[in-house]
């Protein structure tokens, strides 16, 4: 059979013809470039999910003495002949002898690379072979890459007992973590390095192992300690060590009240904020509630159902704290306080949630008159009131009113309702007060500028254009 085929024969460029091999999806367009002379024609071929099986494993059976190793390491990789995988085996090229490496089950041919040349074909056998007397073997090799990845496939303790012993820091880090065998723990647990310390921190079940590993020298083989063991005497130790990770380790691994009290005291804020995180103590809760640092009282907020100390709370000085009891809380009385709050994300929440609350409580509360509020812009100078905005204003007022009031509400405003020295307009229904809110009834404006003129034309026209109130209606005061 004539292998290989010429530019001339084609008539097109070997540019054009790895093209084609690459795109064409007719079998026998790509038969016939399988035996093109461009092994990378060849080689596209080989690769194409058009190639049809049949066509495949013909290639690989003409191409095996192909001249050119990339297409010999393709067939390598594709094919499952034995015959073939051996003959590769003693291929010049290392790429070639890799491919059989990764692809091969046979012992005999990993016996036979586990003495090759090149590393990456030994690393290849490590990593493919189970074979105790071939990865014995591998654990001498002069690379550590070899070693390591012995270290990673064998279970033999007595291979993994010799790596532990390697003068490469990696390839014992593998032998920590691939063992569990509480001797060769021991014997790691004096390695010079703390993250193979470390290592058997995280894996060892011993607890003599475990408890001499929490008297460490270095802070994160102790957090490594702390992570893995539920020895509360351990623990305990560990909740007064000096560095403040290794607390919090414990502070996340503890259920023991007593630890989780102690901690809530730690000097440090992230210490205590797990604490919070963790604990359902209302004693606890209760402490940290008054901790200094806000991040620890909002998690206060978020894991108590504590009434009072959700009551509290909502009389932080952090605005962010007030907002979660704002999200949280459903006592109507603190959610009016909240509504009138001075920070605007507090009093939109707060608002949000009052009259759900509200309705749904059984007694009928009435928010002092002094916490329902709303500050509007200061008043100067008002120009004269144009008639479109007093119909705006007009028709709004009573929008809001039958909104609260029923279909057949009608607002009426007494004179003097703003006090501009407060900023504040305060209206009151049957036994209860409530704050107009601009938002609620000023249409959407245009422009910040005239929202603003709004704001200052619905004052005004409350003050001086609307009758005094009368019983039966919705009064401003």
């Amino acid at each position: 059979m004539k292998i290989y085929i010429s530019s001339a024969e084609t008539g097109l460029t070997s540019k054009k013809r790895l093209s084609i091999a690459k795109k064409s999806t007719d079998p026998k367009e790509l038969s016939r470039l399988a035996y093109d002379n461009a092994p990378s024609v060849r080689l596209a071929v080989l690769r194409n999910k058009h190639t049809p099986k049949n066509v495949i494993d013909q290639l690989l059976r003409d191409l095996v003495n192909d001249k050119n190793a990339s297409v010999r390491a393709e067939i390598a990789s594709k094919t499952n002949d034995p015959e073939i995988l051996a003959q590769f085996a003693d291929d010049p090229s290392w790429a070639v002898r890799w491919e059989v490496a990764l692809k091969t089950k046979d012992r005999e041919i990993f016996a036979k690379l586990a003495d090759d040349e090149e590393w990456r074909v030994r690393l290849a056998v490590a990593r493919g072979t189970d074979d105790p007397d071939i990865l014995a073997q591998l654990a001498d090799d002069e690379d550590s890459q070899v070693r390591e990845a012995v270290a990673w496939q064998t279970k033999d303790p007595e291979i993994l007992a010799k790596l532990a012993d390697d003068a490469n820091k990696v390839v014992r880090m593998a032998a920590a973590s691939n063992t569990i065998d509480d001797d060769l723990f021991a014997k790691l647990a004096d390695d010079p390095d703390w993250e193979i310390r470390g290592i058997v921190a995280r894996r060892t079940s011993d607890p003599d192992i475990i408890a001499k590993l929490a008297d460490d020298e270095d802070e994160r083989v102790r957090e490594s300690v702390a992570w893995k063991t539920k020895d509360p005497e351990i623990l305990a130790q560990l909740a007064d060590d000096e560095n403040w990770r290794v607390r919090m380790e414990v502070a996340k691994q503890t259920n023991d009240p007593d630890i989780l009290a102690h901690l809530a005291d730690d000097e440090n804020a992230d210490v205590r904020w797990v604490v919070a995180h963790r604990t359902d103590d209302p004693d606890i809760l209760a402490h940290l509630a008054d901790d200094e640092n806000a991040d620890v009282r909002i998690e206060v907020v978020q894991r108590t159902d504590d009434p009072d100390i959700l009551a509290q709370l909502a009389d932080d000085p952090n605005w962010g704290v007030r907002l979660e009891v704002a999200k949280k809380i459903t006592d109507p009385n603190i959610l009016a306080k909240l509504a009138d709050d001075k920070d605007a994300p507090v009093r939109q929440t707060a608002r949000k949630r009052y009259e759900p609350a509200r309705s749904n409580s059984t007694e009928s509360r009435r928010p002092p008159q002094s916490d329902w509020s709303i500050p509007l812009y200061s008043i100067n100078n008002y120009s004269e009131i144009e008639r479109e905005i007093t119909k705006v204003i007009s028709d709004a007022a009573n929008k809001f009113a039958r909104k609260y009031m029923g279909e057949s509400a009608q607002v009426v405003v007494a004179p003097g309702a703003y006090d501009s020295s407060t900023g504040v307009v305060k209206i009151h229904i049957g036994d209860n007060t409530y704050t107009i809110d601009v938002e609620d009834i000023l249409p959407p404006a245009t422009s910040k500028q005239r929202k603003r003129d709004c704001v200052k034309t619905l004052v005004a026209w409350m003050q001086n254009n609307l009758p005094a109130a009368t019983d039966e209606t919705m009064t401003m005061m």
